[in-house]
């Protein structure tokens, strides 16, 4: 089974993750991809964090729609 989780912000040499239950972790960004950002969702597959692109790239699209909607 796979964790995902949700990069909040970046401060003090770590990313502020969440996980879908709101669990907040502390994970140094030593331990992230280089070009890990705020909003990336990140994925720990054996033992290793990676960016799951597909899937930020679907929940950043899932909150643009939602936020339009809002301005409507």
């Amino acid at each position: 089974m796979q964790t995902y989780l949700s990069v909040d912000r970046i401060e003090n040499n770590l990313a502020v993750c969440e996980l879908d239950d709101r669990t907040v972790q502390n994970i140094p960004l030593s331990h992230l991809p280089d070009n890990v950002q705020e909003g990336d969702i990140l994925c720990l597959c054996n033992g290793e964090y990676i960016i799951d692109k597909q899937e930020t790239m679907r929940r950043r699209n899932e909150a643009l729609k939602l936020l339009k909607s809002l301005m409507e």
